[in-house]
């Protein structure tokens, strides 16, 4: 009787807590994984960023400056391509990294976007990225000044199964 009295008081509320989880829980996309903060396996942002300077600087170009607000965009980017669940430089709705920047109140005299998805390390993103004749001169344009990345994944972007996303956004101050 005693339990039954504690009990009796409590049971509304776990009710309604359950159900507003499940309510919450409703609205994320199934096959999105949020991406994790810059340490996951294969892929890191501080790596990226490292091997895209190590490219620069054997080509005799200055290093790019790792601007965490380019990070914020590249993140932005990405979910949108997951969330969307597109391939490109615009959006469904025709947005582009340039909206995105200006969105964010990133002021640049010039800017790029490096997009790639399949690769399991930061090395093999890098490299195609140099290997590529449309990612290459982002890679090596001489008035970059400042870059960004981000790294979403997802269990089964575009119908092709599990796969990271990387982003790389490039300004000129």
């Amino acid at each position: 009787m005693r339990l039954r009295n504690i009990l009796l008081p409590v049971i509304p509320f776990a009710i309604a807590a359950v159900t507003l989880i499940n309510y919450q829980n409703s609205h994320v996309p199934k096959d999105v994984v949020f991406p994790r903060p810059y340490t996951i396996t294969g892929l890191k942002v501080d790596e990226l960023v490292k091997l895209t300077n190590i490219e620069r600087t054997n080509a005799g170009l200055k290093a790019l400056v790792h601007n965490t607000s380019l990070d914020r965009t590249a993140k932005i980017k990405c979910m949108d391509m997951l969330t969307k669940d597109y391939w490109s430089h615009e959006s469904p709705t025709k947005e582009t990294a340039f909206d995105i920047m200006t969105s964010q109140g990133i002021l640049y005299y010039k800017a790029g976007e490096n997009l790639a998805y399949g690769f399991l390390n930061s090395q093999t993103v890098v490299s195609g990225w140099m290997k590529s004749d449309k990612h290459r001169p982002n890679m090596l344009d001489t008035k970059f000044t400042d870059v960004g990345f981000a790294i979403c994944y997802s269990s089964n972007y575009i119908g092709r199964g599990k796969n990271a996303i990387i982003v790389q956004h490039f300004i000129n101050k």
